[in-house]
């Protein structure tokens, strides 16, 4: 079947095999996406299904300094989750002037960072193993 598509449509149906193969939350994507420099504010950005996913209030609240400042996260520091998670999609959608224009969580950048110290994040972990053997 492939073998009567064009060399760019097999291309491009090859990408999607290789990136669905890939395995996440591993060394593999993390040193991958370093080594080619992924920026992935070129394909991604936050939607509800991030702010839904999102529940550690922490990380929530780091973010809100990312974006918002010190004295916005400072100042809602007692607020909820939902209340924080809102400012962050207000200064996001321009309701807000966001002191970061092209803002992407910690979780987005290659080699991937967390927000917390508590740990639980396989693709930090797996990184911070292989990093000694790519740095």
């Amino acid at each position: 079947m492939l073998i009567t598509l064009d060399d760019e449509t097999v291309t491009r149906i090859l990408t999607f095999v290789v990136a669905e193969t890939l395995p996440s939350s591993t060394a593999l994507v993390e040193v991958l996406g370093k080594m080619l420099d992924v920026n992935m504010a070129d394909h991604w950005q936050s939607d509800e299904t991030f702010f839904d996913l999102l529940r550690d209030k922490q990380a929530i609240n780091v973010m809100l300094q990312q974006v918002g400042g010190k004295s916005v996260a400072e100042g809602n520091i007692t607020s909820t989750a939902k209340v924080q998670k809102q400012i962050i999609k207000d200064y996001l959608d321009g309701t807000r002037k966001s002191r970061k224009q092209d803002w992407q969580p910690n979780y987005m950048q290659f080699p991937m960072q967390a927000y917390t110290d508590k740990g639980g994040i396989a693709a930090v972990a797996n990184w911070n193993e292989a990093k000694p053997y790519f740095c």
